[in-house]
């Protein structure tokens, strides 16, 4: 019994840490995937002022903060899952030794039927709960990030009417302008 409390103690600690990680993985994933969408978006201002070098260092050193990050969960889900496999055998381990220092006789039949017994739970408590905290600790973070983004203030409208009659767009004064009546449009497929 002592031995399950403990697991059960591990196993909140290490929902805690997988929610922890997942929280700066999210927020890791997310600036690198707004920063590729900001160059992507902007690509040809990039290419025209040679910025490739720098936004390359940018991108790497973001995709490299979101690899250690999810190297961190990896490694906590490894060391969860091994843990939980050693606590199977540490609890029949203990369960024949308390049985021992309490002067209990036990039977060859007794060993079978109680490791049998061990075995039939191991899935439930080896496997399956450790995926459970794994999984809850991450549903916990994307309800928290759907809460947030669902809780945003509403983005106002933009009208895009157009002026009615009489009524002035653009006012301009002393203005020049001068193009060449060859073309028809002064920038045409002028690539950067």
């Amino acid at each position: 019994m002592a031995v399950l409390i403990i697991l059960l103690l591990l196993q909140s600690c290490f929902r805690m840490l997988f929610s922890s990680l997942r929280s700066k993985t999210t927020a890791f994933t997310d600036d690198r995937i707004r920063t590729m969408s900001e160059v992507i978006t902007g690509i040809r201002t990039v290419k025209m002022y040679a910025w490739e070098q720098s936004f390359i260092d940018l991108i790497t050193r973001l995709r490299r903060n979101d690899i250690s990050k999810i190297l961190r969960i990896s490694y906590l889900r490894g060391m969860n899952l091994a843990s939980c496999l050693a606590v199977s055998k540490i609890k029949i381990f203990v369960t024949f030794i308390t049985n021992e220092l309490l002067d209990n006789l036990i039977t060859a039949s007794q060993v079978f039927v109680m490791v049998m017994l061990f075995e039939a739970l191991r899935f439930s408590s080896t496997l399956y709960f450790p995926m459970a905290i794994e999984n809850v600790s991450e549903a916990v973070v994307s309800m928290r990030r759907i809460k947030n983004f669902l809780l945003l203030d509403e983005i106002p409208q933009v009208s895009t009417q157009l002026p009615s009659e009489g009524e002035v767009m653009v006012d301009m004064q002393d203005f020049i302008a001068f193009w060449d009546e060859v073309t028809d449009l002064p920038f045409q497929d002028h690539d950067c």
